[in-house]
């Protein structure tokens, strides 16, 4: 999930939709993220390498599940607050196909 985080009724959801970048009704309950065409095609890579030099960085989407995992672990074993906190932890490793 990259990208700018939409909200329902804000100036930059309505916008968006004005100019027929985001379909109307799409931004919901739901996250919506907008990515703008600028940065679209280099910024997954981008994102990618800056992350596999910061083991406690989690970008959804482009490292899988490992963290799900680790954070529901640490949910069921009492953590409270923010996950962030519970980054300063080793990162599970990345499973090998």
């Amino acid at each position: 999930m990259l990208g700018v985080r939409l909200y329902p009724g804000t100036p930059l959801a309505r916008d968006l939709e004005t100019r027929g970048l985001v379909a109307p009704g799409a931004i919901g309950l739901e996250p919506a993220f907008y990515l703008s065409e600028a940065v679209r095609d280099d910024l997954v890579a981008f994102a990618a390498g800056v992350a596999a030099t910061r083991p406690r960085w989690f970008v959804p989407g482009l490292t899988g599940d490992r963290y799900v995992r680790f954070w529901k672990r640490k949910r069921l074993h009492g953590a409270r607050g923010p996950l962030w906190e519970l980054m300063s932890e080793p990162a599970p490793a990345l499973e090998q196909p």
